[in-house]
């Protein structure tokens, strides 16, 4: 029976280490038609085949021209002289650092309250279930802290959406 905890409790853990994209599946970047199931005020970044890059805000999209608002300016971008376009997405690094923490303390919970012993039968040196998830929580939480700093200061913060 404790056996299978420990493997439950392993199982849960691999999960949720695990980076979110490994679990998704990849999606088509070459689909034009993609731009029109986004929200308009999508925040997007367009290379342009000239070398050029444009970053604003999605007014709309047709099946040739894709319009963006550039600071104040509204700018039309045909099809054919794009090279990608990214949605981009803004991500705090403050909350990538608690995300990381968290995940981080769950993390060392679940290890330590799997490798804890039950202490109510010992008359010797025990290491309770409940000391070791709290000092795995705390252990686990540091690297997870700066794992999350990590993410969140790294500039993977748009996602490729299309490419011609």
């Amino acid at each position: 029976m404790q056996t299978t905890k420990r493997a439950v409790a392993i199982l849960v853990s691999v999960l949720l280490i695990l980076p979110s994209s490994a679990l998704s599946q990849g999606r088509s970047t070459n689909d034009w038609l993609m731009l029109q199931r986004l929200t308009s005020g999508d925040k997007l970044r367009v290379e342009l085949k000239q070398g050029k890059t444009a970053e604003g805000h999605l007014i709309s999209s047709t099946d040739t021209t894709l319009t963006i608002e550039v600071g104040k300016v509204t700018r039309d971008i045909n099809q054919s002289d794009v090279k990608k376009i990214y949605l981009v997405f803004g991500k705090s690094v403050g909350k990538t650092v608690l995300k990381g923490t968290a995940i981080g303390a769950g993390t060392g919970a679940v290890f330590g309250a799997g490798l804890g012993e039950d202490c109510s039968k010992s008359s010797g040196v025990c290491l309770s279930r409940g000391g070791l998830a709290i000092l795995g929580a705390a252990l686990f939480a540091i690297p997870g802290a700066i794992i999350g700093l990590i993410v969140g200061t790294s500039k993977n913060n748009h996602q490729l959406i299309y490419e011609a």
